[in-house]
């Protein structure tokens, strides 16, 4: 059975139908990490707070407010199973990183770098910022 869930427009309603200490799941936008697999973040709303323009509103233990969070990174689901692109094997942002390799790379591997690579690493490094030669911090050229 699907749970329910809240688009980001609909803050008011997930604020009167959310419940205190129950986890809400929403999915991480992976267009700021396109090479990471999909990942979803948990919320646990554990306390009210006074709003001066809003009102009472439920926040997490860090103080931010459930209408805020729904409003950056909604949709909010109520069930982890009903996130847009949940797989078994989803993980889960604040978990310890895992790698995204199948499995140990051995002993034996080795992965030399080819010419353009090399390349671009000393075009970095030429361009980087020289300590000897850069103005103080907080000096402004006119």
């Amino acid at each position: 059975m699907a749970g329910k869930s809240w688009q980001a427009h609909e803050g008011d309603k997930f604020v009167r139908q959310l419940q205190l200490r129950k986890a809400y799941y929403y999915e991480n936008d992976w267009r700021n990490v396109p090479w990471e697999q999909y990942s979803y973040s948990v919320v646990v709303f554990t306390e009210t707070h006074w709003f001066p323009i809003t009102g009472r509103q439920p926040t997490t233990k860090l103080g931010d407010p459930a209408k805020g969070l729904l409003h950056s990174h909604g949709p909010f689901f109520e069930n982890v199973e009903d996130l847009p692109h949940w797989k078994p094997g989803m993980r889960n942002a604040a978990d310890t990183w895992q790698a995204l390799v199948p499995g140990p790379l051995g002993d034996g591997y080795e992965a030399p770098l080819d010419e353009a690579e090399l390349r671009g690493l000393g075009k970095r490094v030429r361009d980087s910022s020289n300590p000897r030669t850069r103005r103080r911090m907080g000096s402004w050229g006119v």
